[in-house]
């Protein structure tokens, strides 16, 4: 909400009321009571639901932002379906890092078939409202980072500094990318520092994000990579281990 603010941005939030299968086994059912586990569950849910409705009503009153609250009840196999729709007709969708396997499931249908730019966000890594953003752009010369330095540019355009990583050691960048990088940026009024850096034998992502954190970085901008085989999404390395381990905020892009 924060950076909804700093962007003068309509915030449109999307709360999970969860909805639990009915039993199908009435001898389980008549042994523990799974009946009235998941009423339990439910209720639990929807308190919550209503309870958070209030706290993002009242954030966006102390914001003078506007802000619409909708409350999705389905199943949680069916909460993507909800996220896309709106997801695709809104500028910036943020969510939570993903924390386990399930989040991360629908991070990567959230990033890879929405259109647009996600933000991840750990919990303890929220910028503040009225801080200068420092931002970072991992930059590779490939058409995911090219996609994600355009959708992030209202942010860059916003921020104290930008700078940008390259890891030479990763893969091949194509001719002056980075420095015709810096001429379109700067054409923008946006000014950069390029940072050079090897990984050695260091995941990818784990080299980008102590890159961007050892210089003030309050934000990484990077595409997301990965393809399909025997239909299976397979990341890339650097998106992948953005999807295990977030440090700050990762502004990325299919």
């Amino acid at each position: 909400m924060a950076i909804a603010a700093r962007l003068d941005a309509r915030f449109h939030a999307l709360i999970h009321e969860v909805d639990i299968a009915p039993v199908g086994n009435v001898l389980a059912d008549l042994a523990v009571n799974v009946t009235a586990m998941s009423q339990r569950a439910e209720a639990g849910s929807k308190a919550a639901a209503e309870e958070f409705t209030v706290w993002l009503n009242e954030r966006a009153n102390t914001l003078h932002q506007p802000i619409v609250v909708e409350t999705i009840r389905c199943r949680p196999e069916a909460l993507i379906d909800h996220w896309i729709i709106p997801a695709r007709t809104n500028d910036l969708t943020l969510m939570a890092a993903p924390q386990n396997q399930q989040e991360q499931a629908l991070a990567m249908e959230l990033i890879f078939a929405n259109g647009g730019p996600v933000l991840l966000v750990p919990d303890d890594a929220a910028p503040g409202v009225n801080d200068a953003m420092n931002i970072c752009i991992a930059w590779d010369g490939g058409r995911a980072a090219a996609r994600a330095v355009r959708d992030a540019m209202p942010l860059l355009s916003a921020a104290g500094t930008v700078s940008i990583v390259v890891i030479e050691d990763d893969k091949h960048i194509e001719g002056n990318s980075s420095e015709a990088l810096r001429h379109w940026l700067d054409h923008r009024g946006i000014e950069t520092r390029l940072l050079i850096r090897s990984r050695g034998t260091v995941p990818i992502g784990q080299t980008l994000q102590a890159a961007a954190l050892a210089n003030g970085a309050d934000m990484l901008v990077m595409g997301a990579y990965g393809h399909s085989r025997l239909r299976q999404l397979i990341l890339g390395g650097a998106t992948r281990s953005m999807f295990e381990h977030a440090r700050l905020p990762i502004f990325t892009v299919h």
